[in-house]
Formats: structure tokens, sequence, C-alpha cells
């Protein structure tokens, strides 16, 4: 057990044994874990000398200032502060599929009971709902999804969330389809003034004052909207109106972990909050729109971005790696993916590669190819006629050029190539895609936070 897995163990049962979860008996274990795992005090090791049959009477004496030594909360029993702390521990293991969402639902409402109005009142509700399915309730697995949204808020501090649109809920199928009529493009006018004044008003509420950009895609101007980028709430909202246009390219817009709003096709906006926000909700009701509660927006960051795949941050190491690689071959072709979907193309000799770098834009993708071939003819007899490639050039004025092949296109590649002083293509299919290096530059800190993959 590493010390890191001792620590969360000891603090998690030391929370569970607060609403007798768990026994006295496990609590000296954990103290023997963290005695094994490098962690020490006085009071920890009497704690871990305690033995089993006698825990019951002695653990309560000794655990505040065994956690004490480890720097662990002690949680009185039946605190509020415990049986938060519980919870959070509980729906832990709801999201790691350790514990069944029924299971989770019917500890808050023996523990928490409908009294209870802080975090995780909604299970206490849950498990009432899950009693009144055998009558024509929802389906049990309906009601295990509403669960471990509930527990993945309670968990990561993931927010309340609602779906505001202009289409009213009594107009969709069983699958939640809209069947009305109602326009999908915006009115540019009264409901799309009710759509900005809605998000203003629950970021209001929120306590929100500025959002960032994360992720933008083209046609952004990626020197204003390059990702991590603050801008005010009034700004964002201007943002909000040209996705509603349909007007410019798709980007998040967040406050941290207190706020968010995704806006997605056809009129869908998704905000989400920190906190209930029942003021907004009425106000967006008042103004014609209707907010329904949802567990999360479709368009959260998450397993399409990339999310749980390494990336190596463009640090020092990277930068020295890419010089000695650079003079080894005598040039690479270095892609900055600055914003989604666009890409900037330098070639790289060893004497230009600091200069490259100190043009870069902020959180930019890097990844490093092979350089562009002046033999341009054997590109072209590389390609296939069903390839899917991305033709890179450099024409005579120097300027790179890039180009996605597809069955649409009216050019042929000789044609796009005519002027070419060197060329490369280079594969689109994730399969043949084989870039020499790849890296995200991190914030002027050091700290990588782009969460995109090169």
């Amino acid at each position: 057990m590493e010390p890191a897995e001792a620590r969360a163990r000891a603090r998690d049962l030391a929370a569970l044994w607060s609403v007798e979860q768990v026994d006295a008996a496990d609590l000296v274990a954990a103290a023997c874990d963290l005695l094994v795992t490098d962690h020490d005090g006085t009071a920890l090791a009497m704690l871990a000398g305690v033995s089993a049959r006698h825990a019951d009477q002695e653990v309560p004496d000794l655990l505040e200032a065994a956690l004490a030594d480890v720097g662990l909360p002690y949680y009185e029993p039946g605190s509020a502060e415990g049986v938060q702390a519980a919870l959070t521990v509980l729906a832990a293991r709801v999201v790691a599929g350790e514990m069944e969402p029924s299971a989770l639902t019917v500890w808050a409402h023996r523990v928490l009971g409908h009294d209870w109005s802080g975090p995780g009142a909604r299970l206490v509700v849950l498990d009432d709902v899950y009693d009144a399915e055998e009558y024509d309730g929802p389906p049990p697995v309906e009601i295990d999804a509403e669960v471990l949204a509930e527990a993945r808020r309670l968990v990561d501090g993931s927010r309340f969330v609602w779906r505001l649109t202009k289409y009213d809920p009594a107009d969709r199928d069983e699958q939640g389809r809209y069947l009305g009529t109602a326009d999908i493009d915006s009115d540019r006018g009264p409901v799309e003034a009710a759509y900005l004044a809605s998000v203003a008003a629950f970021a209001a509420e929120t306590g929100v004052e500025s959002l960032a950009i994360r992720e933008p895609s083209a046609p952004m101007d990626a020197d204003i909207h390059h990702d991590g980028v603050e801008v005010s709430v009034d700004r964002a909202l201007e943002l909000v109106r040209s996705m509603l246009r349909g007007e410019r390219g798709f980007c998040r817009l967040e406050a941290g972990d207190d706020f968010f709003v995704h806006v997605g096709w056809d009129q869908y906006v998704y905000v989400g909050s920190r906190i209930d926000c029942p003021r907004s909700v009425v106000f967006a009701e008042d103004h014609g729109l209707f907010a329904e509660p949802i567990p999360d927006s479709p368009y959260a960051f998450g397993e399409l971005d990339d999310e749980d795949t390494p990336v190596r941050p463009a640090d020092e190491m990277f930068w020295a790696e890419l010089q000695r690689l650079t003079q080894a071959r005598g040039g690479v072709l270095l892609e900055e993916g600055y914003i989604v979907n666009r890409s900037r193309w330098h070639r790289l000799a060893p004497e230009t590669v600091r200069a490259v770098r100190g043009r870069l834009a902020p959180r930019a993708r890097l990844l490093v190819w092979p350089d562009l071939t002046a033999d341009v003819a054997a590109v072209l007899r590389s390609l296939r006629a069903d390839d899917s490639v991305e033709l890179v050039w450099q024409d005579r004025n120097g300027r790179i050029r890039s180009h996605l092949t597809g069955e649409d296109d009216r050019i042929t590649p000789a044609e796009r190539l005519a002027n070419a002083g060197a060329a490369t293509a280079i594969s689109i299919l994730t399969d043949e895609r084989h870039p020499l290096m790849t890296a995200v530059l991190p914030d002027p800190d050091g700290v990588l936070r782009a969460r995109w993959h090169p």
C-alpha cells in the first residue's frame, strides 16, 4: 500500500465511523497501515496498538489525536460534518461501481431523512422513487442513472445542470425528441435576447464575473480566443449569441468548477452551476424559455476529448529533445494546433527552434513530423486515389499551407502542388499517423492546464 492510499483509507474510515458505518477495529487496522507506510506519531502508534476486542472502548479516546498526527480531519460522531464526509465517501463508491446506487439512497434516507437540506438531499427523494417504481414509476435503470449523476456531483463538485431551450417539453416524444413547430434557428430578436438574459441570470446567481474560453474551434480568432483566455460575462454572452446564430466555431465557457455555458445545435443551451439557481430558473421561464434539470451537459469535457489520455507538457526537456532531433535530422516540421481544426506549420532548423517557440499560441498542441521533401513528384506518386491525407507544402514564397483531401475536391493534388517547392502527405487515419514527438504547451507557470490531446 502506498502512503497516499493509506491516508485516503484512514480519512474515509474516520468519516464512516462517525456515522456508525464501520467498526472501531477498522480504524485500528487503518492506523497500522499508516505506520507501515512511513507515517508516524505517538497517538497514531497508540491507536495501532489497540487490540480488536478493546477497540470500541479505546478508539474514541485516541482517534482525534491519531488523525492529527497525520494531518487528517476528525469528525464528532453524529456531526453534520461527519455525515457530509461519509456521504461523499459512499458516493465515491457508487461512482467506482463498488456500491449499488439503490444502497446509497437507502443509506441517505435512513441517515439524512427528509428534513436534510444539504448536498445529497436529492438522494432521499430518489429512494422514494425506487419504492414507487413498482407502481408505474420510472424504470430502475433510469433511477440508477440519476443517482449516479448525483453521486458524481457529490464526489467531484459537479454542478447543477439545466437544459435551456425554447422547446416545450410537452412537445417531445418518449425518446425526448422534439416534435413541435418552433424554428431551430435563432430569431435574432426577443427569443435570442431571452437566452442571453437567462444565461446572465444564472451567472449572476452563481456569483460569476468572468468566464474562460475552453477548447475553441474554428473560425474563432486564436489571437483573441485561445484556450484558457478569461473574458467578461458580457463578452461571453456575445460569444453565446454568435454560437446561437451559427456564426462562429464552438467553445466551452467555464468558470472553473463553479459555472459553465455550452451551446449546442438547434438553440440548445446547457448551463451548469455549483449551486442550485431557483431564481434563474423562474427568470428563464418568465421569459418564455424552459430550464429543465438534467444530469450533465452532452458537451461536458470527457472521453471523446481524450480526457484520460496521457499528455506530455512542452517543457524544457521537450524543447531540448526537439533541438537534438532537429540537429540530427537537419530539420523537422512542427504542427502547431492553436485552435480545434486549425493548425499552423513551421519548418524547424536547429537555429530556428528558439524563435519559433516564442511565437506559438498559448496552450497549443504540438506535433513534430519529418521535414518536407523537395521531391514533390515523389509525394504525388505515393498518393492513392482513395487516400485520406493532409497535404502540406511550401510554396515558392516560403508560405506553408495544408489541405485535407476529399472526394469533393475540385483541384487535384498535382494541381494543388504545382507551385510547391517542398511537400509531404500525412495520413489522417489514426493508426497511420505517427508523429516523431507530441506535446502541449503548459501555462507560463509550468502547469499544463490545456485539456486537449495532440
